[in-house]
């Protein structure tokens, strides 16, 4: 069984936010750069 993998740019600036698990912090500085208020607590 093989894997593709791809890969997603997102088009704007986004702001580095350390987090303890990369997937929480990929998600909260997409969904920041799209403007939706959101912490890092707010998504695990």
């Amino acid at each position: 069984m093989s894997q593709t993998t791809t890969t997603r740019c997102v088009p704007m600036e986004i702001e580095y936010q350390p987090a303890w698990l990369s997937w929480v912090g990929s998600t909260t500085m997409c969904l920041n750069a799209l403007g939706v208020e959101c912490d890092l607590a707010e998504r695990l």
